[in-house]
């Protein structure tokens, strides 16, 4: 799979100890929800913000730039493991997937425990290389993308957000 973009993802994927990533991310997630209206917030700018701050708190030599990145990499992280609860519980594929406690938590300790050379990070770099050739480096997707190339991008994203939810499955079953 590898880092086809060469993203630095040492920046995102901080390969802290399971039972310290544990703590901080319990520590992060509740102080997220008591300050933001709700889980969907966190996939807004205002939720990122406030994720920013609560992380700040526990990594506060990291500038903002990078606070907001890993902010926005938690966001990702856990809008994926949100995701698969979701589909696992019957919505249907069109439903918005809402981030509670349990996956807020879940997306915080991947990218807190993973290392860069992890699966998680090589499935996080595969979807911004592919989110890059299929939207061209642009927020909005391309007025006509091949429908084999949204079916293809569709098929690896749920792959990756079930290899995704599996790893932290494995994660919070480790009593470490």
């Amino acid at each position: 799979m590898g880092n086809p973009l060469n993203l630095d993802l040492a920046r995102v994927f901080f390969s802290l100890p399971l039972g310290r990533a544990k703590e901080i991310s319990a520590r992060v997630a509740g102080a997220v929800l008591t300050q933001a209206s709700g889980g969907r917030e966190l996939l807004g700018e205002k939720g990122h913000e406030v994720l920013r701050d609560a992380l700040a708190q526990e990594f506060p030599r990291l500038s903002v730039n990078d606070l907001f990145s890993v902010a926005e990499h938690v966001g990702g992280s856990s809008h994926m493991l949100a995701t698969v609860e979701w589909r696992n519980a019957g919505h249907r594929p069109g439903d918005t997937p809402e981030i509670g406690l349990s996956t807020l938590e879940g997306g915080l300790l991947i990218q807190l425990h993973a290392t860069p050379e992890s699966l998680p990070a090589q499935l996080r770099a595969a979807e911004w290389a592919d989110h890059a050739m299929l939207y061209k480096h642009r927020f909005m997707r391309p007025p006509n993308p091949t429908k084999n190339a949204l079916r293809r991008s569709a098929k690896m994203h749920r792959e990756h957000q079930q290899s995704l939810y599996d790893y932290w499955q494995e994660l919070e079953n480790d009593p470490g």
